[in-house]
């Protein structure tokens, strides 16, 4: 099975499924920028490509404008790179990049496509851009249609409201889990961390979605019951931006609010006792996968597929959204209970080594793909 895999945004999504591809006997090519991949994995991405893996190097970082010189050099590098390699299958990696959509558009070989995000997440609405909306809705959704194009996406929950909002037949979506991040465990720095005591650790974008208050809200809540723990918050965003003079005034708060370099992010899950998710909406999240590489109980809401990930009692504790006196009170059960907290971090390992492994990630892609591969249109890209 040859496999041209196209991830010019999720980048170390891409080049961890392409290692389990590897390693499950397909024979892979995964197309993005080097910069781009230093900007946002650090200069050490390359110890992310496994053996086996080829790279198909586009030009410039992508871009939202398809009428942009990036956009035209990335898509024609693209059509190139399909045609040369003549793969069974090409897997996209949804994204705002108009040369994803242009590399889909006029393949010409099976299509499937990995969708992370069903919908917009709260708050990102505004940043929609118009014509690019116009030319899913208008152009890509209504070829998908007839082209026969299978999804992906990472939550049995999410199967019916992607098939809903593409107009496309249940059966032609289907769920693989989200694989966790192991990267960070390779690329971590090792630095010795001092015994921190009882730590919540919130880490990733500061968007509105991600319950930034519901957090601000529990932290005196654990504070009254838990003295000495420490939140530390991790990232950049406006939600944090928004909360920061309250954030400020809490004793026992650490931000850190700046770009994480990816050797520095296990320096940090390394510190926590607990991983908060305290999502008003998600599909999946990319935070949880990395919280059970480092074998970290998360306590999270039960909103989209994140039950499917955080499974209850056994790798973490899930909450309703939106009730900031409920979470307080799971995190306090972690932080309380160094037995429940030794078993929830066994669990996480055990998620982590079994059913989110990409192992299982790859196997199961490899699946669809033999659904895929063969029918639809053949020729040259």
């Amino acid at each position: 099975m040859k496999v041209f895999l196209v991830a010019t945004h999720f980048i170390q999504y891409g080049l961890e499924l392409a290692g389990g591809l590897v390693l499950e006997g397909a024979k892979v090519r995964i197309a993005f920028c080097p910069g781009h991949a230093e900007r946002l994995i650090g200069p050490r991405w390359r110890e992310l490509v496994a053996d086996g893996v080829e790279i198909c190097e586009l030009p410039r970082p992508p871009r939202r404008k398809i009428l942009s010189l990036a956009t035209m050099r990335n898509t024609l590098k693209l059509w190139r790179g399909i045609r040369n390699f003549r793969p069974d299958v090409v897997h996209l990696q949804s994204s705002i990049d108009p040369a994803v959509a242009l590399t889909g558009l006029f393949s010409r070989r099976p299509v499937v496509a990995t969708v992370h995000d069903v919908t917009p997440h709260l708050g990102e609405e505004k940043k929609l851009n118009p014509f690019l909306d116009f030319l899913e809705y208008r152009i890509v959704l209504p070829w998908i249609r007839r082209r026969g194009v299978r999804f992906i996406v990472h939550g049995e929950s999410l199967r019916g409201e992607l098939a809903e909002r593409m107009g496309v037949p249940l059966e032609r979506v289907t769920k693989v889990p989200h694989g966790v991040f192991s990267g960070y465990t390779l690329l971590d720095s090792g630095e010795e961390v001092p015994a921190p005591g009882p730590t919540v650790l919130f880490f990733g974008r500061m968007e509105p979605y991600k319950g930034v208050g519901v957090l601000a809200d529990a932290i005196p809540l654990v504070r009254a019951r838990i003295p000495d723990v420490r939140f530390l918050l991790a990232g950049r965003g406006e939600a944090l931006d928004q909360l920061r003079p309250r954030l400020d005034a809490e004793a026992g708060v650490e931000i850190q609010d700046h770009y994480i370099e990816t050797e520095d992010v296990g320096l940090l899950f390394r510190q926590a006792t607990v991983v908060a998710a305290p999502y008003l909406e998600a599909s999946q999240s990319g935070v949880i996968g990395i919280a059970l590489a480092f074998g970290v109980p998360v306590v999270a809401t039960d909103v989209g597929a994140l039950s499917e990930m955080v499974e209850d009692g056994n790798n973490g504790l899930l909450v309703g959204p939106d009730q900031p006196s409920v979470f307080a009170e799971a995190l306090c059960r972690v932080l309380e209970d160094p037995e429940l907290a030794s078993l929830l971090g066994s669990g996480a390992r055990e998620s982590a080594e079994g059913p989110f492994s990409w192992k299982t990630a790859a196997r199961m892609t490899l699946d669809w793909y033999r659904g895929e591969a063969g029918s639809g249109p053949q020729g040259r890209s």
